[in-house]
């Protein structure tokens, strides 16, 4: 793939995780077998995936609506919507471990979703999930010179492409896939994870930083 960066969107959302109160879930354990949350003692955000958890999944607490308000209160300041088009970005780590991890776009409560996955051995896959059931967009790529110990930087974009979704991934600024889903999802939640392979018992934990959301604002 060529090294051609993401689209150059307006900021909408950042957090890097200085304060525990912007929203996302849990206050990591480190004394937990498995545990996920805020980690206080260097300001990331970790998310472990082990034998009684073998996913684990959080929601970006992104101040955009999903879907639009049927009733709206007149005298209230409407929601803005959640772009059709935007970019989200994150740092990631793997403390220790091995398994997948990486974001999701246009999520939501039924288990359909995008999934920009990378596994602790360098591959880089884009899924696409129904309903809790999918498979792959495209094959899984290998990142050159990948260290899953470094700080890599992940960027994907969900892209509205005519009447298809286009779907980009970056590591470390270069890109690694771009595929067109031609019955597109609908917009939706974002957000992070990290997974083991089923039956798995060697934990996999993944520290989070610098999580960003650009795109375009649309109307309420």
């Amino acid at each position: 793939m060529l090294p051609s960066g993401p689209p150059d969107l307006p900021p909408l959302f950042s957090d890097d995780f200085t304060s525990t109160s912007s929203g996302w879930s849990g206050t990591y354990d480190p004394d937990a077998t498995d545990s996920y949350g805020y980690i206080t003692s260097d300001f990331t955000y970790g998310l472990d995936a082990g034998e009684y958890n073998e996913e684990r999944w959080a929601q970006a607490p992104v101040p955009y609506a999903t879907e639009k308000n049927p009733t709206p209160d007149p005298t209230a300041t409407p929601t803005p919507m959640i772009p059709s088009t935007l970019v989200i970005g994150v740092a990631a780590k793997v403390r220790s471990g091995s398994g997948e991890f990486g974001m999701w776009c246009r999520g939501d409560d039924a288990g359909t979703y995008y999934e920009f996955t990378l596994d602790t051995s360098g591959n880089a896959r884009i899924r696409r999930i129904l309903e809790k059931a999918g498979g792959n967009l495209a094959a899984p790529v290998k990142v050159d010179g990948f260290n899953p110990k470094e700080r890599n930087q992940i960027q994907v974009a969900c892209e509205e492409n005519g009447g298809a979704t286009r779907l980009t991934m970056w590591i470390n600024g270069k890109r690694v896939h771009k595929v067109d889903d031609p019955n597109g999802l609908p917009t939706g939640d974002i957000g992070l994870f990290a997974r083991i392979p089923k039956g798995s018992a060697n934990p996999l934990k993944v520290v989070y930083d610098d999580f960003e959301m650009r795109g375009v604002k649309q109307q309420p």
